[in-house]
C-alpha cells in the first residue's frame, strides 16, 4: 500500500504523521506491508528495499517512543510546576501597588491553608496580605477581615486610611497614610500611633 508520511525535520527518520494521499506536510512516499496502527506511529521505522523505502513496524522503536513520550510529559509538568511556584513566589513577593494591580490574578481565601508572612488571597472582594510572623494555618473564625494582627488590607489607595498596626506591620518612613481628612507621611521607622496622637512621626501633606 502506498503512503504518505511526515517526517520529524530534527532527525529525518521519526515519523509524525501518515497519510493515504500526499499533503504540504505528508509527501514522504513509502510502501506499507499491511495496516499501520495509527496510535504506534513512534514505532515504525523507514526501511530502504530495491529504491523503495517501507514502513516497518519496530517493537524496540516503541519501546523508545514510549520512554520518550513518558520523559516529555514529565519534564512539561515540571516546567508547569516550576512556572506556578515562580508565578506565586513573585506575586507574594509583589509591592502592595503592584499586588493592588494583580488583584484579578490571587486566589481566595480558603480555611485550612498555610498562611506565611506576605501571602496575598482575596477575601469578599478585598485583596489582604498576611502580616503575621509565624505560619498559621487559616480558619473559619479568623478570617481576614476580623483578623488584625493577621491580615492587613491592599486598597489600593495612595494613602489609605490609618489603621491601628501590629507586630510586624509598624509603619515605616516613607509609608502614607490619612487621617480626618487629611493627608500624612511617615518620617520614622516603627511607628504605632495616629499622626493625631503623635505628629512628630508624621509629615502633614498640603
Amino acid at each position: 500500500m502506498k503512503l504518505y508520511v511526515e517526517l520529524d525535520a530534527a532527525t529525518s527518520t521519526k515519523i509524525l504523521s501518515v497519510s493515504t494521499y500526499e499533503t504540504d506536510r505528508c509527501f514522504n512516499e513509502v510502501e506499507a506491508d499491511g495496516t499501520v496502527d495509527l496510535s504506534k506511529l513512534g514505532a515504525y521505522r523507514l526501511e530502504g528495499q530495491n529504491g523503495v523505502n517501507h514502513l516497518i513496524y519496530d517493537e524496540e522503536n516503541y519501546i523508545k517512543s514510549l520512554k520518550e513520550q513518558a520523559e516529555y510529559r514529565a519534564a512539561a509538568k515540571a516546567n508547569e510546576l516550576l512556572i506556578a511556584l515562580m508565578q506565586a513566589d513573585f506575586m507574594d513577593k509583589a509591592d502592595d501597588e503592584t499586588a493592588f494591580e494583580l488583584k484579578p490574578l490571587y486566589p481566595k481565601f480558603t480555611v485550612g491553608e498555610l498562611q506565611t508572612k506576605g501571602m496575598k488571597r482575596k477575601y469578599n472582594g478585598k485583596l489582604y496580605k498576611v502580616i503575621a510572623t509565624e505560619p498559621f494555618i487559616s480558619t473559619a473564625e479568623w478570617t481576614p477581615d476580623v483578623s488584625p494582627s493577621l491580615y492587613v488590607e491592599i486598597s489600593g489607595e495612595e494613602y489609605p486610611e490609618y489603621k491601628q498596626p501590629f507586630a510586624g506591620n509598624l509603619y515605616t518612613k516613607g509609608d502614607k497614610a490619612s487621617e480626618n481628612g487629611k493627608k500624612y507621611i511617615c518620617n520614622a521607622d516603627n511607628v504605632v500611633y495616629a499622626p493625631s496622637i503623635t505628629p512628630e512621626y508624621w509629615t502633614e501633606v498640603e
